[in-house]
């Protein structure tokens, strides 16, 4: 069983690089911390005893200071108790029914705060803008938007959060939802188990993963746990699985179904046929179409080791039976229904314990000997049968979200949430942004920054269209002024030049008359 990786350096060195669940030089030890959970963000060590004979789980309680509250500390053995001073704001505490706002008022208080500093690089992280800046932007009107901070009888919770890329530590506000209700604030109503989950809603599934087709079964709740129940002819855990013999068709004999058979249902869909596999003996009725085995070439010595001999007779399909042998079958003259733990076509060769295991979540199946095994369980898992996952980021999480970071949240059924990278959406941040959404995307996530930056630019551009303007009025008013003063001139001197001519008129007519 593998519990870790090797690697050689250059020097020809192993070491080993282990698992989660494995510790030690040679990964020879299981961790407890595998299966232990320490609360707001508490790192589990793996402690000896003095006598080194066992391991325990030790939760580290977290020593960096909470901000704007550096007295706040952590206590318990999961570091589950947050020890708050009496002297603390009460505008400081998100959940404390003292304070009339609630948290919306602490929000925007921490928000105020944050932004005092100068540092606007943690307000405006994505981490913020997602999870609390719709919830206290007054112009933002969500589906949820209502007085509490919790929908449909959430509870308020205090947890300690580091946000993503700033290292920040914050005491927020958290909702724990009650019963089967999800999202981050509880605002997704689920009234039992049997309708879909958050995830299965957002992928627009109208019937839960657990019973997903009317047609096969219907979802009702047993001890407070969704339960599929199967209609007649269907089986599995989602009854996902037509089986006609389910119905114990042959009554007295073997029902076998035929693989590459089908009969057509009732809707007219195409289902597998049966066949009864009869003894001699057995008292079946007449009208029961039956196979009979230990005849024709069947007789004895049985030829299947460890099964039923079935017969190939070509004469079975006139006589209204399905035939259960294949050509080669046929070749041979008979067919063995073998035994379980034995591989056709004699029923001699044993199939290892791992056939037909029952491992789960992807664990693999390692044989123990020839009737045991133990499953591998990948890492985020663990149990028996890896039934348990305990870290879904780790067991599936991680890849599942493509073009993101996985995120374990109790808040989402199957465990955890993708934070989308920028420039993608969805809830596996599978998908691409287009262009415009990436400028819509920026434009919405940034919008408060952005708007007084295209404010600034568009006041500049209307002063810049005025200056311009007055400095092509200046000119235009100087070249009135020269024109009027020109026309003023022209007009005395053509005045001076008439009064002149009228001067040298009468000094004409006088000189005449003398």
């Amino acid at each position: 069983m593998s519990r870790g990786n090797a690697t050689v350096d250059r020097h020809g060195n192993c070491t080993c690089d282990c698992d989660k669940q494995y510790f030690g030089k040679h990964c020879q030890f299981v961790s407890p911390c595998y299966t232990y959970e320490c609360e707001n963000g508490a790192k589990c060590d793996d402690v000896w005893s003095q006598d080194n004979t066992t391991v325990t789980a030790i939760c580290n309680c977290p020593t960096e200071a909470i901000q704007f509250i550096p007295s706040v500390t952590f206590q318990g053995d999961r570091c589950e108790q947050i020890s708050i001073p009496d002297t603390v704001d009460v505008q400081l505490i998100p959940c404390d029914e003292n304070n009339p706002h609630k948290n919306r008022a602490f929000i925007k208080h921490l928000i105020s705060l944050i932004r005092a500093q100068n540092n606007d690089r943690i307000f405006l992280n994505k981490y913020w803008l997602e999870n609390y800046h719709e919830r206290v932007d007054s112009t933002h009107k969500s589906a949820y938007d209502k007085d509490k901070w919790c929908s449909n009888m959430g509870e308020c919770t205090i947890d300690r959060v580091t946000v993503p890329t700033t290292g920040h530590a914050f005491l927020l506000p958290s909702c724990r939802c009650k019963a089967y209700n999800e999202g981050s604030y509880c605002e997704y109503y689920r009234e039992n188990g049997c309708e879909p989950t958050l995830t299965e809603a957002k992928q627009g599934k109208s019937e839960p993963s657990i019973c997903p087709d009317r047609k096969k079964g219907t979802c009702v709740m047993l001890r407070g746990q969704p339960f599929c129940d199967c209609k007649r002819y269907y089986v599995g855990e989602t009854c996902e699985t037509y089986n006609p013999c389910a119905d114990n068709p042959c009554i007295k004999s073997e029902c076998i179904v035929i693989g590459d058979e089908t009969e057509e249902g009732r809707a007219g869909e195409q289902q597998q046929a049966y066949q009864c596999l009869c003894n001699m003996e057995d008292g079946v009725e007449k009208s029961q179409r039956c196979v009979y085995e230990a005849t024709g070439n069947c007789t004895d010595p049985n030829p299947c080791f460890h099964g039923k001999c079935l017969t190939c007779e070509h004469e079975m399909e006139q006589m209204g039976v399905i035939n259960l042998c294949s050509p080669e079958e046929r070749k041979r003259g008979f067919r063995c229904i073998c035994e379980s733990g034995f591989l056709p076509p004699r029923c001699k060769q044993v199939v290892d314990a791992c056939y037909r295991n029952l491992c789960e979540n992807e664990a693999v199946c390692v044989p123990r000997d020839a009737h045991d095994y133990d499953c591998d369980c990948i890492n985020g898992t663990e149990g028996i049968l890896c039934e348990n996952i305990f870290d879904p980021c780790a067991a599936f999480g991680e890849s599942i979200c493509q073009f993101g970071v996985c995120q374990n949240s109790l808040l989402w059924t199957r465990g955890f949430e993708c934070l989308c990278h920028y420039g993608y959406r969805g809830i596996n941040c599978q998908i691409e942004l287009t262009l415009d959404e990436k400028i819509i995307d920026v434009f919405s996530r940034y919008y408060y920054l952005l708007l007084p930056l295209y404010s600034i630019a568009l006041v500049l551009c209307v002063i810049l269209c005025l200056v311009l303007r007055m400095k092509r009025v200046k000119p235009t008013s100087r070249h009135k002024k020269d024109s009027s003063a020109e026309s003023g001139s022209a007009f005395r001197n053509g005045t001076n030049e008439k009064m002149e001519g009228r001067s040298d008129t009468s000094h004409a007519n006088q000189n005449s008359s003398e």
